[in-house]
């Protein structure tokens, strides 16, 4: 499920909102849910199991008006910290002598 908008370009306001509004934890994630994937989850708030492909558990839920996101329920900086950790963030910017992106 890619977030991008018609010109092809990422959203910048949806998917994976790492820091993106000011006083939140810069975990704070959720992953977007297309309208044309409406309808594949369960109901709004009821929460599930999701598997990934390196082994890890999360319990994810339907959220937002229209059911458009999937975040962690009972943390939502859970979903984020996964994606840096599956990611490699801090071993990236570790290598590269880096702890911050200018």
């Amino acid at each position: 499920m890619a977030s991008v908008m018609s010109t092809g370009e990422p959203d910048k306001r949806s998917g994976l909102t790492w820091s993106q509004r000011d006083g939140r934890d810069r975990d704070q994630s959720h992953i977007p849910i297309p309208v044309e994937h409406r309808g594949f989850f369960p109901a709004r708030g009821q929460h599930f199991s999701c598997f990934t492909d390196n082994g890890s558990h999360l319990t994810l839920v339907v959220a937002q008006d229209e059911g458009t996101a999937l975040p962690t329920p009972h943390d939502n900086s859970e979903l984020g910290r996964y994606f840096r950790k599956r990611l490699g963030v801090l071993r990236t910017l570790v290598h590269y002598k880096s702890r911050s992106v200018t």
